[in-house]
């Protein structure tokens, strides 16, 4: 079965196994009903129903694909007390800068979830075909605390309600580990640590990357606001736009910030939607990772 699109680079699912991107020549299907569904960032999935027969053994799958709103998701744990600095109200202005920013772009959000409201599920933790979470971001910010041997930290309401003394629950590499995909593209972590950690590579399935810091950090609420000037108004590849924002703000601090992508490739090309090319997806995974870090 040959499988093509326009644009070319759409994920393709056969029966919902992942099956690479297209264009793409797939072999050895068995006689029957299949369905084929395709999925690209910035674009309406696409689907249709294709029978192999003895008679028919082959097909030929050409779809067009149609371009709509690009999505985006945010999640902020900002509550602390004791163990943990409290980092109220800086994690929802950094949360309501990302989403007014976005939203006059005609970005379309898909959740913006607080405290502990904020779940595991959120960051894509179960398999396609039940995407959810971030999996339905094309781009997902996340504010909140970090740690490189215990990961991402969660908040949930105790026995009464209240925001606990201690954090209940931390979101592992593990969980999400050949998770990321569908839609998603990029992720970011406006986190300590969370980057220097080499087990998050292992989410990247059709995600290009993931962008944070390598050291504990300091929270800064323009940290969103100069990422978008320079990747929406200058038009700035998304490595390099994370690079110039956290340059400009945490300058000689000594925090070092990073990022992971798929391959380089997707760091050399991937713009935000309506900014510039986006690389594809890449396809087989090769379970590698491109990693760079520098001190702002």
């Amino acid at each position: 079965m040959g499988i093509s699109s326009v644009p070319s680079g759409a994920t393709i699912y056969l029966d919902n196994v992942y099956q690479g991107v297209t264009p793409q020549s797939l072999e050895n299907i068995p006689f029957g009903s299949h369905v084929v569904k395709l999925t690209l960032g910035n674009y309406q999935d696409w689907s249709d129903n294709v029978e192999l027969t003895a008679a028919s053994p082959t097909a030929s799958v050409n779809a067009v694909l149609k371009p709509v709103p690009p999505t985006y998701s945010i999640t902020v744990v900002e509550s602390f007390r004791s163990n943990m600095s409290d980092l109220r109200p800086l994690g929802t202005e950094v949360g309501d800068t990302v989403a007014s920013t976005l939203n006059s772009a005609g970005w379309v959000q898909k959740f913006y979830h607080k405290d502990y409201f904020v779940t595991e599920q959120d960051f894509g933790i179960l398999d396609a075909p039940l995407n959810q979470g971030l999996d339905e971001s094309i781009l997902h910010y996340h504010f909140g605390h970090g740690s490189k041997d215990r990961g991402l930290v969660l908040v949930k309401p105790n026995e009464i309600g209240d925001i606990p003394l201690v954090p209940r629950d931390f979101l592992q590499p593990i969980q999400v580990a050949n998770k990321w995909d569908y839609k998603n593209k990029w992720v970011i972590f406006d986190a300590c640590e969370l980057v220097g950690d080499p087990r998050w590579r292992n989410a990247l399935v059709t995600s290009h990357g993931i962008l944070g810091f390598q050291t504990p950090k300091t929270p800064d609420s323009q940290l969103p606001s100069r990422f978008f000037q320079y990747a929406m108004n200058e038009d700035r590849t998304v490595g390099d736009a994370w690079i110039q924002a956290t340059q400009d703000l945490y300058y000689k601090t000594g925090i070092i910030a990073a990022y992971r992508f798929d391959n380089k490739d997707q760091l050399d090309r991937d713009h935000l939607p309506g900014h510039g090319e986006m690389a594809p997806d890449e396809y087989p995974d090769d379970y590698s990772t491109y990693y760079w870090q520098w001190e702002c």
